[in-house]
């Protein structure tokens, strides 16, 4: 999320390369000077810039004793996302849904039924 968020809000991260570790002020400053909108709407900036950094998880490595940079946990090298068995090769896979909010749990049965027949069950 974190590359995202630098992409989506790449001016503000030309001008202060940590962006989502500045004062509110300096974001307020910022943004007011992005926009003809009144205050309402530059604290609704900031507002909604700061409550996404919360969500990407930065990370700051050293570069130099003197220099940093800001990199997400998305550009760090993780461990392999597959590994090699006695049987062949082993893919692990993290499915997340959002199911419909419906007081029908038939709908849910076959949500998970379609989910057997077609992704667990192997044949």
């Amino acid at each position: 999320m974190g590359n995202q968020i630098k992409t989506a809000y790449a001016e503000l991260f030309d001008t202060y390369p940590n962006a989502s570790q500045q004062a509110d002020e300096r974001l307020v400053n910022f943004f007011r000077s992005k926009t003809s909108a009144g205050d309402r709407v530059v604290q609704a900036q900031t507002a909604t810039f700061k409550t996404l950094c919360e969500f990407a998880d930065f990370v700051t490595v050293e570069i130099a004793p003197s220099r940093s940079r800001e990199v997400t946990r998305e550009s760090i090298p993780s461990a392999p996302r597959a590994m090699a068995s006695s049987q062949g090769l082993t893919i692990n896979l993290n499915i997340q849904l959002q199911l419909p909010l419906t007081e029908n749990s038939e709908i849910y049965d076959k949500i998970f039924q379609s989910l057997k027949k077609n992704i667990i069950t192997t044949e």
